[in-house]
């Protein structure tokens, strides 16, 4: 391939150009050397972080120095000296006083120490008590109002009362003139030889009974059962009542009477 001349000589000149590197005018070789010995002369960078672990910490080498004792005397105890109190000695500083024990007859005192208000106050002797012996079993008392331990059998006294005859509990028809009397059904359900489903055949039935009242004596016949009256009291007709006393006194008290 030919070039002509202006171009290959254009051509060399832009190849030099590129080879050869750009130097600004007034700067010579002398000028980049010292430029270079600056930059070298300068310290390097540390690193903060690990300059600070690899510096060692500052050890304190200073130590108290002890002071001359040439000039010091010390007093030596002697034996005429009397001993130092100890603290165990000293009186206690704010400390409540101990109560001052009274006495009281009959009461145990009791001591506290501390505080008096928390002390808890000892209990009073109990009195002693004796137990009371049993008491002996009363004695069988007689039947009320009798005098007799059987009441089928001799003298007793009881109430008098009357009331309106009619058809009694033996099975006979009454008026008030005739001499009958009820006695108390506690005797009459329990007559002896009595079974308790007839009472027509109570064995009590029939029965005299001798009266006496303050004096006044009257017999009459076992014919009716009385429900109301105590065991010896008795309930006659009107007409025995009236002999014994006046009607309008209602109940006669301690009324004797007998098994005829």
């Amino acid at each position: 391939m030919y070039f002509p001349p202006v171009v290959f000589v254009s051509l060399v000149a832009s190849a030099s150009a590129l080879v050869t590197p750009h130097v600004p005018s007034g700067l010579n070789r002398r000028s980049h050397a010292s430029i270079a010995k600056a930059r070298a002369a300068e310290p390097a960078p540390v690193d903060v972080g690990l300059a600070s672990a690899a510096i060692p910490k500052r050890q304190i080498t200073k130590r108290c120095k002890s002071r001359p004792t040439s000039g010091i005397t010390r007093a030596t105890p002697s034996a005429t000296d009397p001993p130092a109190s100890t603290p165990s000695d000293a009186p206690p500083q704010n400390v409540a006083p101990l109560p001052v024990p009274v006495s009281i007859p009959g009461v145990i005192p009791s001591v506290s120490i501390g505080n008096p208000s928390k002390a808890s106050p000892s209990p009073s002797p109990k009195p002693k008590t004796s137990t009371p012996a049993p008491a002996p079993a009363p004695a069988p008392s007689s039947p009320s109002g009798g005098s007799s331990s059987d009441p089928y059998s001799g003298s007793h006294s009881g109430d008098g009362t009357f009331y309106s005859t009619g058809l009694g509990a033996c099975g006979i028809t009454n008026n008030d003139n005739q001499p009958i009397v009820a006695i108390s059904e506690i005797l009459f359900d329990n007559a002896p030889g009595y079974n308790g489903q007839n009472p027509n055949k109570n064995p009590l039935c029939g029965r005299k009974l001798n009266v006496n009242y303050q004096g006044k004596t009257a017999t009459v016949e076992v014919t009716d059962r009385c429900t109301g009256c105590s065991q010896f009291s008795l309930d006659f007709s009107p007409s025995v009542f009236n002999s014994l006393s006046d009607p309008s006194v209602g109940r006669l008290h301690q009324v004797e009477w007998s098994w005829a």
